[in-house]
């Protein structure tokens, strides 16, 4: 089962900077937090490898133009809970907004 999203660049962008504190978080203890943490690492990956593909080609008329994405269900519930937990650590409005539509949209999405 996958979950299927188009995002645009400063959505895909805001995600892999915060994706990126994951790595930061301290080592897990139980088996639960090793499960969560390694599936919060293969949608890190997956965010930041998608953010360098778009930097790489981005010009002035793609400013607007969305990305397809496609993520695992797991991948995309982890992703929505690392939202819930990481979302109050933005201090950007416009960050948080854009993040907080994505979360929105992983909440319809997986239900």
């Amino acid at each position: 089962m996958k979950v299927e999203l188009k995002l645009n660049a400063d959505t895909i962008n805001a995600a892999a900077r915060l994706l990126e504190q994951v790595y930061d978080l301290p080592a897990p203890l139980g088996q639960n937090d090793k499960i969560i943490r390694s599936i919060a690492y293969d949608v890190a990956d997956a965010m930041l490898s998608k953010q360098k593909t778009i930097r790489k080609k981005i010009n002035l008329f793609d400013a607007k133009k969305k990305y397809k994405t496609s993520l695992k269900y797991h991948e995309a519930f982890a992703l929505y809970n690392i939202l819930n937990e990481l979302l109050v650590n933005v201090s950007d409005d416009y960050t948080r907004i854009i993040l907080d539509k994505l979360k929105n949209d992983l909440h319809q999405k997986t239900i």
